[in-house]
């Protein structure tokens, strides 16, 4: 087409050439023969020949130069238009060739491509569109729109898609849609789609172009799936969670059906576990879960374990073997099912059903996958559940060991509080003599073995996490000199030198439990003096790494005594284990104070190590880390910590007191203390006795043993307290004096209406402190206030005591008191707004500060309160700390009111 249209320009450009010299040389032939009649005529009129033969001559000069221009100008255009033609058909050669490459890319792509115009009809689209659509070649779908081609649900989401494009002119990008292959297979691909606009910038068409993600999409929505059932596994049951496992099933496969067994231990029978939510609700009303099915009698529908593999049936009525359906049971067209196979054993069976159409091998793997992530969360919540079983024996059986330890104590301590105490009065009348002697002895062997109670008993709140560290500043120089001097006596005596280094860097005061520090150091100081015979023994503290407001106390404990193997040294601070055989018979001990040493120093932050050679002694090194306290607190704390003890309160008159005691022994010793101190004591062996006694007569006092035949003290106390009974003063001072010494005791006791508590066994000056104490409140006339509420009256916040406490520093007083008073109210106020918001973790903050400002200030009783609230915050026990708060805000109304009086 090209070569002629150039043959046509060439021969129209001869033509012309032709013309113009055809037409100059019939124009010369005409001026020829026009000279030629001139030359002719030339006899009659010579001078006009002439003339007119020159006007001739420059005529066809003219004529031949405008022929010649005329030929350059049709040489010319003849160039320009075979040069345009040549452009021309390079570029339909172009064109030609994009569209056969264009034509190409339609039939040969993989994707799905499609130009559409402004009302959504197919311009173009590729062949593989065409074949989903069941069209044989793409330019059948020419012209049709998107719901004559597809089914009516994805038509519509594509429709949905386009109209927004063409309302907004911006494109669709990365848009997941659903389609159906060309074997009507569900799948998913990923859109996009842009905005065609004309000259106008008017939209007139879309461009769009999607490909096959249906594996990937696959694979994200197992595993999303997955996901959740792990997520809903941690808060739902397990027959929960298998219902939850068949609707994943079934929304992965496209199914309507599914079902659950587990095989038993023996893989003989199957259980069925549980029915997808789908059956059950709206189709099936057969028996679920409970029915039991040996393998042998099964039907198809366990053909997979039989087989081992997974099993589809895409034509279920048509199956030869079928066994039929219970009654009610949903009827099935199809079904997938897959088994679950551990250690060369089958142990569950998973299945879906009712596909819209066939089951494939994806809808196989999806299944499997579900499986596969299901039994592993069946094996974690059965070693769960084992493992809730083993916690809750082990809880069980702590509870007993408990039970066991609170009876031992009381059954030890009680006969010991009598042994103890009978020798020490009788020491104080006894001479010098033999029989002094043995009261010693006596007394020696009582003290050493209540030592052993109190240390299985202090090993067993260790072990039960119950022992808590009391924080609060303390002097740390007066401490250690406390400590060294009480040891060192003891050391003398065996004929050693207790020397003590203390380093010059360490700070004065620091914030934490002084009390367990000192047992440490006692108890490693007390073992170096009890494994050494001849030598010295060495106490050296200095300070280690101060950080964050911390510092680490660093304290080493040297000796020369026995020494110990590097096997010995390995084992000495496991519980119940002692440096060598003969250790115990020789030395005495149950072997738990390393132990106690060692889980007291990590509760405090550090740890505890040894360093030995037999026969050359013993170094014992540990760390503990302690705050440091803010600006002020030490001065307040010297002066609590250098404070004289309380002297004994005095009665000015003899009270009449009831014991409450069923051991003779004890009984009778109490008898000989309230004599000692004035009073007069009356016995009762049980609460029942005591009872009867409070109806009879009033008393000043109440001593009450805890545990009795016939009627313990707690019932005794709530009979005491309660109106409706016969005895006289129910308001009457009730103290508890008790072996029962494992933590919670106190508190148990008070919470039950006795007003202060006493463990077994006691010294004397205790005793009368505490006894003298409460007679003094209660002004010696039965119908006193109770002993907590009178203590923060008197006792705590008589100004001599605090005076004494504060080294009768005014300024010093002031500024405690005016301290606690600003601060506890707003605590008080923290707590009650912790309260409303359900924030317990706040609520015991604010109680433990309350706890610590009263201890600073000597307000035992709201000290004792505070720590009763803290404790139930942190245990979670909402309606225990509402109760708690109420009696917490009551007693610092009644401490702040004897406060203020002071001022």
């Amino acid at each position: 087409m090209s070569l002629k249209r150039r043959s046509i320009i060439i021969g129209v450009c001869l033509v012309a050439l032709i013309g113009v010299w055809g037409m100059l040389a019939l124009h010369l032939f005409h001026d020829c023969r026009q000279a030629i009649a001139a030359v002719e005529s030339t006899a009659a009129i010579p001078a006009r020949a002439v003339d007119g033969h020159g006007v001739n001559s420059g005529h066809t000069i003219g004529n031949l130069l405008v022929a010649l221009l005329f030929s350059c100008l049709i040489v010319v255009a003849t160039r320009l238009l075979l040069r345009s033609e040549w452009r021309s058909s390079a570029t339909r050669a172009e064109l030609s060739e994009l569209s056969r490459s264009f034509v190409t890319l339609l039939e040969h792509t993989t994707d799905f491509i499609c130009f559409k115009d402004r009302e959504g009809r197919f311009i173009y689209c590729s062949q593989p569109m065409a074949r989903i659509t069941g069209h044989r070649h793409w330019r059948e779908m020419i012209g049709k729109h998107a719901r004559e081609v597809f089914p009516e649900e994805m038509a519509r989401i594509y429709e949905e898609e386009e109209a927004a494009v063409f309302a907004n002119g911006l494109p669709l990008l990365n848009r997941v849609d659903p389609y159906f292959d060309e074997q009507g297979r569900r799948g998913w691909v990923n859109t996009n789609k842009w905005p065609l606009f004309d000259e106008q910038g008017q939209v007139n068409g879309i461009f769009g172009i999607s490909r096959t993600v249906t594996e990937q999409h696959r694979r994200e929505l197992i595993m999303q799936a997955r996901l959740r059932l792990l997520e809903y596994s941690f808060s739902h049951t397990l027959d929960d969670l298998l219902r939850k496992v068949l609707d994943e099933a079934e929304l992965l496969t496209d199914s309507r059906i599914g079902f659950f067994h587990f095989f038993d231990e023996d893989g003989n029978n199957l259980h069925l576990q549980a029915w997808s939510t789908a059956t059950v609700t709206p189709f099936c009303s057969a028996e679920a879960k409970g029915q039991h099915y040996p393998l042998e009698k099964a039907g198809v529908w366990a053909d997979c374990a039989r087989e081992r593999r997974p099993v589809i049936h895409n034509d279920y009525p048509a199956l030869p073997n079928g066994h039929g359906l219970p009654d009610g049971h949903v009827p099935v067209r199809r079904e997938l099912t897959v088994p679950l196979v551990r250690d060369d054993r089958v142990v569950a069976v998973i299945g879906v059903g009712n596909k819209p159409d066939n089951y494939t091998d994806d809808d196989v793997a999806a299944v499997t996958q579900l499986a596969d992530v299901t039994w592993e969360i069946v094996l974690a919540r059965r070693a769960q559940d084992a493992l809730q079983e083993a916690k809750q024996a082990a809880e069980d059986a702590n509870v007993a060991k408990s039970r066991f330890l609170a009876t031992m104590s009381h059954e030890l301590r009680t006969p010991l509080n009598g042994i103890i105490g009978m020798a020490a009065v009788m020491l104080e009348t006894e001479p010098q003599g033999e029989r002094r002697t043995r009261l010693e002895i006596i007394r020696s062997c009582a003290l050493s073995l209540l030592e052993i109670i109190s240390d299985v008993l202090e090993f067993a709140r260790l072990e039960a996490h119950k022992v808590e560290l009391e924080i609060s500043p303390f002097n740390l120089a007066t401490e250690l000199h406390e400590s060294v001097e009480m040891l060192r006596y003891q050391a003398e005596q065996r004929g050693l030198t207790l020397q003590y280094y203390q380093h010059a860097g360490l700070p004065a005061m620091l914030l934490g439990d002084a009390g367990r520090l000192r047992q440490v150091i006692v108890n490693l100081v007390g073992n170096a003096i009890k494994f050494t015979t001849t030598g010295k023994i060495d106490l050296t503290v200095q300070p280690g790494e101060v950080r964050d407001g911390r510092v680490r106390v660093d304290v080493a404990v040297a000796d020369s005594g026995i020494g110990m193997s590097p096997e010995q040294c390995a084992t000495i601070f496991e519980p119940f284990v002692q440096a060598g055989d003969n250790t115990g018979r020789t030395h005495g001990g149950a072997g738990l104070g390393l132990s106690i040493c060692r889980d007291l120093v990590r509760m405090m932050g550090g740890e505890i190590s040894v360093e030995s050679v037999p026969g050359k002694g013993s170094t014992f090194r540990f760390s503990a880390s302690f705050a440091l306290p803010e600006p002020g607190a030490g001065q307040a704390a010297a002066a609590a910590a250098t404070a004289p003890d309380d002297p004994i309160p005095h009665v000015s008159r003899r009270c009449r007191i009831l014991v409450v005691e069923d051991d003779g022994t004890n009984r009778i010793y109490i008898q000989t203390l309230l004599n000692r101190l004035g009073h007069h004591a009356d016995l009762a062996g049980n609460g029942r006795e005591a009872l009867d006694a409070l109806a009879r007569e009033d008393y000043d006092l109440v001593l009450l043993d805890c545990r009795m035949p016939v009627m313990d003290g707690f019932e005794a106390i709530a009979l005491i307290r309660d109106p409706a009974s016969a005895v006289r003063n129910h308001r009457v001072p009730v103290l508890a004096i008790t072996a029962n010494a494992m933590k919670g005791d106190r508190e148990q006791c008070l919470a039950a209406g006795m007003d202060a508590y006493l463990s077994k066994p006691f010294e004397f000056s205790d005793f009368a402190r505490i006894v003298n104490g409460m007679l003094a409140v209660a002004g010696c006339d039965g119908h006193a206030v109770r002993q907590e509420e009178a203590c923060m009256r008197t006792v705590a916040f008589d100004r001599d005591a605090l005076e004494r406490r504060m080294l009768h520093n005014p300024e010093l007083i002031r500024t405690i008191t005016g301290m606690f008073l600003d601060d506890v109210p707003n605590r008080l106020a923290g707590i009650a707004a912790s309260l409303a918001a359900g924030d317990m973790s706040g609520l015991a903050l604010h109680a433990h500060t309350i706890k610590g400002l009263a201890a600073t200030c000597g307000a035992g009783c709201l000290q004792e309160s505070a720590v009763a609230v803290e404790r139930a915050a942190t245990a979670g026990n909402l309606e225990e700390v509402q109760r708690l708060v109420v009696e917490l805000e009551r007693r610092y109304r009644l401490v702040g009111e004897a406060m203020k009086t002071m001022a």
